[in-house]
């Protein structure tokens, strides 16, 4: 069964695409935040003093530990030297690049899959916020890209919904206008 297309005139509301806009920049900033952050601490090794209360507060998201690399679960599974042992900052700009590329359309098999794939980034915001949080490792960073993950995953539901009740709407114009 095909996926049902929807006629030119159904516009996915503008708070939606602001809204995207807004949240996948945020999205971006607090990946490449958390990239950088690795980047400085090796800088500054041995930069004195300074240095060091830097990097010990610049740790976000177990900066140096497993779980900064494919979800601290690749490295496990498949081995050091996998490309899906990426860092999670570039996981997250290429999820936050999909959903607002995605997101410029009213497709339906678009907002199935940018649904799908916001459930797969909350569920993994998940999994990790609750193995950080028990290696006392959660940082701001963490906690900021976690929340807009799941906003976007209620974005992305309400874009589902909203699709679904036009495709509902003219499916039933459809049949009243052919009846006549």
């Amino acid at each position: 069964m095909a996926a049902p297309t929807l006629a030119s005139g159904v516009r996915v509301p503008v708070w939606d695409k602001t809204a995207r806009v807004f949240l996948c920049l945020l999205g971006v900033f607090f990946s490449l935040l958390a990239l950088r952050i690795p980047h400085d601490t090796a800088e500054e090794e041995g930069g004195g003093r300074a240095a060091a209360a830097r990097c010990a507060s610049a740790a976000e998201c177990g900066a140096e530990t497993r779980w900064r690399r494919g979800c601290g679960l690749v490295e496990l599974l498949l081995g050091e030297r996998q490309i899906l042992t990426l860092p999670n900052s570039i996981l997250g700009l290429l999820f936050y690049l999909m959903q607002l590329l995605l997101g410029l359309t009213s497709s339906a098999t678009a907002a199935v899959l940018l649904f799908a794939t916001s459930i797969c980034s909350a569920l993994g915001s998940a999994y990790l916020a609750t193995s950080l949080l028990a290696a006392g490792l959660l940082r701001a960073v963490c906690g900021a890209v976690y929340a807009v993950n799941l906003l976007l995953l209620g974005l992305n539901y309400k874009r589902l919904v909203f699709l679904n009740a036009a495709w509902t709407t003219q499916q039933q114009q459809q049949r009243h206008s052919k009846s006549l």
